[in-house]
């Protein structure tokens, strides 16, 4: 069977997809909790469409680095059993988070810039303080890109990159970019204005995309995930770009 290889945060993964319309934040929150409404996820839409396996790698709250240090592992610790019957989907999140490794929990966490969670609120500020810069972020992943894009064309693997918040300023839209570049959230709102705030999707963000795509019910008014409608609309989407290779 051919397989759908999803890479992405909780967009892909489809947290928030079984909001219903009226829910409270407790009721949403509840609801947050159960995984079996991402069958509702625009990824498993797709699957179910054109007869595929998803084999999913997105996660809530996931950076870029995360993603990009979990399809190192898989493609290099797989590599004598890949085939060309994969095409890959992979969703670019804010520049503004990363991973570290806790070496007292053995486990990477996620970071977000800034951060207030108690034991990493002061590094997050100094580190975003300090080390960090949103332009150089954003070509750091472009880099990274084009990278995966050389190793896929050598694998004979069909691959493609979406934004999902925001138009990144690349040095050069890749060829294999869907959407020449516009965000999900930008498709949502049918704009092809490029707002100039950078959205870091905080569940608490309220700059003017995501106000209104609320304002459209195709995002939740809680967290600012897609509803079903919401995914609804991103499953159209990429199925009319990218039919003809998922089929």
């Amino acid at each position: 069977m051919k397989k759908l290889i999803t890479f992405g945060d909780s967009w892909v993964w489809g947290i928030g997809a079984g909001y219903e319309k009226g829910q409270s934040r407790d009721e949403y929150m509840k609801l947050f909790q159960n995984k079996s409404y991402t069958d509702k996820s625009f990824r498993r839409l797709l699957a179910h469409e054109y007869g595929l396996e998803n084999k999913n790698f997105s996660s809530g709250g996931s950076s870029n680095q995360r993603q990009f240090r979990i399809a190192s592992e898989f493609f290099i610790k797989n590599k004598d059993r890949l085939s060309d019957d994969m095409v890959v989907l992979w969703g670019l999140t804010s520049v503004y988070r990363t991973e570290l490794f806790d070496v007292k929990s053995e486990e990477f966490i996620s970071i977000f810039m800034p951060d207030n969670i108690p034991g990493i609120e002061l590094f997050s500020k100094i580190y975003t303080t300090k080390y960090f810069d949103e332009v150089v972020e954003t070509y750091r992943l472009y880099y990274q890109i084009e990278l995966f894009n050389s190793l896929f064309k050598g694998l004979g693997i069909k691959n493609y990159w979406f934004n999902v918040f925001n138009e990144h300023q690349f040095p050069k839209v890749p060829d294999n970019m869907l959407f020449g570049g516009r965000s999900l959230l930008s498709l949502l709102i049918d704009t092809d204005l490029k707002d100039s705030s950078y959205h870091k999707s905080d569940w608490d963000d309220v700059d003017w995309k995501i106000t209104k795509a609320k304002d459209t019910g195709l995002v939740n008014p809680h967290s600012g995930h897609p509803t079903q409608a919401g995914h609804l609309k991103i499953f159209e989407y990429l199925r009319d770009e990218l039919g003809e290779d998922l089929g």
